[in-house]
């Protein structure tokens, strides 16, 4: 044993040439196994270079990647901005018929909703006493008629003094007045019409007793209708008599109608500072009923050259407006400012020219930049 084995070792120590050779072989074995290794590595990036898809490049999106959307042109014409404001159908004439006489009424010639012409007989009066006064009063002309007549006979003959035949005429004078007086409160036990209209309300029955000032009956003429606005201060100047004014009735699905302007105050109310308009219409059918509230329109002033585009172009974001162009198959974003809003179309104060093309359908889903696909609205329609 050697001073260089240890001494608890129980095997004999191997001899130089077999180490050498263990580690030769341990040198190409190591060798082997990194060779092994490397040819893995070398075929798993091949596979993976091979079944790895293709590196996306920035090319132009295909038609199933493009989202949707529908133009229209921005249109570039003298624009009316017309103004809505609410108004009141009323009648053009409505009459309160009261009694002018006293007496039970003994006959009603309409009830409410009847039509009635002008100068109908719409109420009767007890009229037995104002008949006899009458017909007394009718005689005592005559009388004094005759008397007159007789003195103016004899009064040729100088057998009639001046002062008599005076107190005669006086006497004839003064039967006149009282026939007309007479004929007067018999008169008042009948009430007319003074209007050709409607009866809106009847507010007596036969056999109630009337007394002057009573309200019996409330009438209107419907063959022509007012319809009554406040216009602020701002509009009143837009509005002149005689000038056409286009109205629409909601209560009948929206119906047009067409009136003139009858009269515009010439002061503000003192409350609501706002001036009375009126507009009067014809009244065909009687379709326009006092009461329905109607919608007419203004025409504040007419905008010259308006850069004008659909109204649900416009985005609202951020205390702005925006809207989406078409450019190169590209959703462009562009910042506007609105002008006014007529109808259903926005005036467009900077941001667009005539012709350009805005995204009206499907703007709400594209951002600037992205692929789109326009369809023209009116080709949509076709």
């Amino acid at each position: 044993m050697t001073h260089d084995q240890p001494k608890d070792s129980v095997f004999p120590p191997a001899p130089a040439g077999r180490l050498a050779r263990l580690r030769a072989y341990l040198q190409v074995r190591r060798a082997a196994v990194a060779l092994a290794v490397a040819l893995f590595l070398i075929v798993d990036g091949i596979v993976f270079l091979v079944l790895m898809p293709p590196r996306a490049e920035k090319t132009p999106a295909t038609a199933s990647a493009r989202i949707p959307v529908a133009t229209a042109p921005v249109v570039v014409a003298d624009v009316p901005e017309v103004v809505l404001y609410p108004g009141l159908v009323e009648a053009e004439t409505e009459v309160t018929l009261a009694s002018e006489g006293m007496g039970r009424i003994v006959a009603l010639g309409a009830d409410k909703g009847d039509d009635v012409a002008a100068g109908q007989l719409l109420m009767n009066l007890d009229n037995r006493s104002q008949a006899a006064a009458a017909r007394g009063a009718e005689a005592n002309l005559a009388q004094a008629t005759n008397d007159l007549a007789r003195l103016e006979a004899l009064r040729t003959t100088g057998a009639v003094s001046p002062s008599d035949r005076d107190a005669a005429v006086t006497r004839r004078e003064l039967a006149e007045s009282a026939l007309e007086e007479a004929r007067a409160s018999l008169a008042k036990c009948e009430l007319r019409s003074p209007i050709r209209g409607v009866v809106l309300e009847r507010r007596a029955e036969v056999g109630e007793f009337a007394t002057p000032g009573q309200a019996v009956f409330r009438l209107a003429a419907m063959d022509q209708v007012k319809v009554v606005a406040d216009l602020p201060e701002r509009d009143v100047f837009a509005v002149k008599e005689g000038q056409a004014v286009p109205f629409e009735v909601e209560a009948l699905g929206g119906r047009a109608f067409t009136g003139r302007v009858a009269y515009v105050a010439s002061a503000a109310h003192p409350q609501s500072n706002t001036f009375r308009a009126e507009i009067r219409a014809g009244n065909e059918g009687r379709l326009l009923k006092p009461g329905v509230i109607a919608t007419i329109r203004v025409t504040r002033r007419t905008i010259p050259q308006a850069v004008t585009v659909p109204l649900e172009a416009l985005v609202p974001t951020k205390g702005q407006y925006i809207v989406y162009m078409v450019e190169d198959g590209m959703a462009v974003r562009r910042i506007v400012t609105l002008a006014a809003i007529v109808d259903s179309r926005a005036v467009v104060g900077e941001g667009l020219r005539g012709g350009e093309q805005v995204i009206v359908g499907g703007q709400r889903l594209v951002s600037d930049g992205v692929a789109v696909t326009a369809t023209n609205r009116a080709e949509e329609a076709r």
